[in-house]
């Protein structure tokens, strides 16, 4: 005899010599639908097994533990919802009972389940510029000041290097003493936010290509006109591009005050 037999026969209620009462056969399988203890009589001989499709029925209606029924614990009595939840369950019909319970022990197992190591990622490092742009420094252009940090989750993939603004220049879009991440190969477009070295000095600035051949790179404050930076066409500057800044969304033409 299994252990799942075992235990739902000690359901039934028994004499002093530990034999089944008469007639609690019968009282047993009438709950469960049958006409008579017959079906019982057949479980104990080994002819059916059919007490297996009744092991929600027969859990709810004795309050046991499903798991204890099938061998999986000895814990005899559920643990679970009293009250106004367990009469909702013993309403259900053998259906809506196979639901709530395959959505119980799917849930038990994902509340309970030990959750798994977070994976670490190496992306790598980034090379971060230690000269602020505008600052009037070269760090950039030699290449000289800078450090390789970590890459972060957050941190733009396509990003080539990094550096830290100086100034309110950009604002109200980007604060003096915040990284901004570069992309080398971006196409540069009107309006677009660039890194520039004009002789030597490096800058964060709108770019702005004029019709007759000369070059502004502006300041998105609408309070630092005077930052601007106007290179003609005939000028001797030294002008490099490094990068596009790469923001959420394109700035506005600047208009100042």
């Amino acid at each position: 005899m299994d252990i799942t037999l075992s235990r739902i026969l000690s359901l039934l209620p028994t004499n002093d010599a530990g034999k089944i009462k008469h007639g609690a056969k019968a009282d047993f399988a009438k709950k469960l639908g049958f006409d008579s203890g017959d079906i019982v009589s057949m479980w104990i001989k080994g002819t059916s097994k059919s007490y297996n499709n009744y092991l929600y029925d027969i859990a709810t209606l004795y309050n046991v533990s499903l798991a204890w029924l099938k061998g999986d614990s000895n814990a005899k009595n559920p643990a679970g919802p009293s009250g106004e939840l367990l009469e909702k369950y013993n309403a259900l019909d053998e259906h809506g009972r196979r639901l709530v319970d395959l959505i119980l022990n799917a849930e038990w197992e994902r509340c309970t389940k030990a959750a798994p190591a977070a994976e670490i990622v190496n992306l790598g490092t980034i090379r971060h510029y230690l000269s602020r742009p505008a600052a009037g420094v070269n760090g950039l252009v030699e290449g000289e000041d800078y450090e390789d940090i970590p890459r972060t989750a957050d941190m733009p993939r396509e990003a080539d290097f990094c550096l830290t603004v100086s100034g309110d220049s950009m604002e109200p879009y980007i604060h003096d003493g915040e990284m901004v991440f570069i992309s080398e190969a971006a196409q540069l477009h009107p309006m677009d936010v660039g890194v520039f070295s004009v002789d030597g000095a490096t800058y964060v600035k709108q770019y702005a290509p004029s019709y007759d051949g000369s070059l502004l790179l502006l300041s998105a404050n609408p309070e630092r006109e005077t930052a601007n930076i106007v290179i003609g066409k005939d000028s001797q500057n030294t002008v490099q591009y490094f990068g596009k800044v790469i923001l959420d969304s394109k700035l506005p033409p600047p208009i100042y005050k």
